[in-house]
């Protein structure tokens, strides 16, 4: 993923609510560990058991 989408799916990422980022950081292939972070920087902290049990069920 370029520079520029990255950027375009963090803006994406900021504005939607917390079913459609566990959405996005769950179907983004393409990101770096660093952009996968910086993406769980715009998350709420009190929703993480929800981006968990999602991360989960992917295994």
């Amino acid at each position: 993923m370029t520079q520029h989408e990255f950027e375009s799916l963090k803006k994406q990422f900021i504005n939607a609510d917390v079913d459609t980022k566990i959405v996005l950081y769950t179907n983004s292939d393409d990101l770096t560990s660093d952009q996968y972070k910086d993406l769980l920087r715009n998350y709420p902290i009190e929703e993480l058991p929800k981006l968990e049990d999602a991360l989960n069920a992917l295994e």
